[in-house]
């Protein structure tokens, strides 16, 4: 993992981290969190299938394997702003990453977030997960490693010169 905090960069935001609850039941302590908080910006955490199992077909869910990187979505609840951002900061970083495609809003807490009150910038950063919602979940640290440091580089490139409408 990168020593991130070893850099010395001033944080000139406000930044409120928040576990939610009964998400898997109307996504009810996302909705709550941002509507109390009112964001500027919003990014989801989450898991998310690894689908490189034996019977998993690829074609049809998409190609996301577990120990090469958190994934970033792209999708309609996603802004594409933060999107971009998300990539272009895995690139220039090098840090390892995966690009997920939804077709439709993600049952993840993005949804409710990019809906609260006029609208906020939504991104979601997810780990691969194997035998997600089962006793044996698996996750790989490289994954969660990924993730942390995807999201850390994010909050410190955000300030008030970054405008997430076009």
């Amino acid at each position: 993992m990168k020593n991130v905090f070893k850099r010395r960069k001033e944080f000139s935001g406000s930044l409120y981290s928040v576990a939610t609850v009964q998400e898997e039941v109307g996504l009810r302590g996302a909705r709550t969190s941002a509507f109390g908080i009112d964001p500027d910006v919003g990014i989801a955490i989450d898991v998310t299938h690894a689908t490189d199992t034996p019977d998993v077909d690829q074609k049809k869910v998409g190609e996301i394997g577990l120990g090469d990187g958190a994934t970033i979505t792209r999708g309609p609840n996603i802004n594409h702003i933060v999107f971009e951002m998300l990539v272009d900061i895995a690139k220039k970083h090098k840090i390892s990453y995966q690009v997920e495609a939804a077709a439709r809003p993600t049952g993840t807490d993005a949804n409710v977030i990019q809906v609260t009150r006029a609208g906020v910038a939504t991104g979601l950063v997810s780990i691969p997960c194997r035998y997600m919602h089962t006793y044996t979940e698996v996750v790989s640290l490289k994954d969660v490693e990924s993730a942390i440091d995807i999201i850390t580089e994010f909050c410190l490139q955000v300030d008030d010169s970054v405008n997430f409408i076009e």
